[in-house]
């Protein structure tokens, strides 16, 4: 199994590390690069917590379970089992969280500190990362283990399968945000240490190699791309929420079409930091500003738009 973590090595393999929110970036950065993965604390006061809850929770209640199954359902990553696999039976996913809470989107996407984060994993953002999607998931009462997968697949796509694959850059990260409490019990997202360092990126290891990531409500869990991961199964009568971001390069094609998902108007109102994130900038590639591609008659977007801040 390549450089699968094995029985007997998982159990020397140390919890995963934790970080209080605000610590260093190059420390952070050197433990993700490491084991793939490291949880922030106090992300989130409890209060802001309970305000994006309830900013989320209206939206919330129009979904039915296994939302995201109709969508997915022929897309070749969807795993073929006697379960639903990648989606899930009693998991409900809500698209498009930018637009749907202010203090998420203020007091997480337009956070300095999580940029600079995003900037140290994955190099090339210059301070300018994409959001390629936020996804609410709520794990309900019943719900099975997730099978495991690698965020970044889709990316790293063409150049899996030549030898190294661990060697492959990181071009994308992504953040989990507790909004309740997350225990192994409640299905708690299960991740392979390391998983990102192995040759074979075919190689999905087994969920008997995985720990899970619990956390407080407010705690984040901060991966990369390459990390095998999977959301746990919830044997409790109570609910696991997460609120899903994630990240990559300036240039990369976003899983949701921000510009056609939020109106122009709307994000006048945003942060100039989340404008750039959401493609309602031009893009740099080398740290130019502003950037050289992305463009309208060789204006930059934000001043074609009337973006400008």
């Amino acid at each position: 199994m390549s450089q699968s973590v094995t029985g007997e090595s998982l159990k020397s393999t140390p919890a995963i590390e934790r970080l209080p929110f605000g610590s260093d970036a190059a420390q952070l950065a050197e433990i993700v690069n490491r084991d793939g993965g490291i949880i922030l604390t106090n992300v989130l006061t409890r209060e802001e917590v309970d305000a994006v809850n309830r900013e989320l929770e209206p939206w919330v209640e129009s979904l039915a379970s296994g939302s995201m199954a109709d969508v997915l359902a022929n897309l070749h990553y969807r795993e073929k089992t006697e379960h639903t696999g990648y989606v899930g039976s009693r998991t409900r996913h809500l698209q498009h969280c930018v637009k749907r809470s202010k203090t998420y989107r203020d007091k997480i996407l337009a956070s300095e500190i999580l940029g600079e984060y995003v900037d140290a994993v994955v190099p090339g953002c210059a301070g300018r990362q994409s959001c390629l999607a936020s996804v609410l998931i709520d794990i309900l009462p019943g719900e099975i283990r997730q099978n495991l997968h690698r965020d970044s697949s889709t990316l790293h796509s063409p150049y899996i399968g030549h030898g190294n694959d661990g060697r492959l850059p990181n071009v994308f990260c992504s953040t989990l945000l507790a909004l309740t409490e997350s225990t192994e019990e409640m299905g708690a997202t299960r991740v392979i240490p390391k998983s990102g360092h192995w040759d074979d990126f075919a190689d999905r290891g087994s969920q008997d190699q995985t720990i899970p990531v619990e956390m407080q409500p407010g705690d984040m869990f901060f991966y990369d791309g390459k990390t095998l991961h999977g959301g746990g199964a919830n044997s409790t009568d109570r609910m696991r929420r997460m609120l899903s971001t994630a990240f990559t390069l300036p240039y990369v094609m976003g899983e949701e079409a921000w510009p056609f998902a939020i109106s122009l108007d709307e994000v006048r109102t945003y942060p100039k930091r989340v404008q750039v994130m959401l493609g309602f900038s031009s893009i740099s590639t080398r740290g130019e500003m502003p950037g050289f591609y992305w463009r309208v008659d060789t204006m930059p977007l934000e001043e074609y738009l009337d973006l400008k801040q």
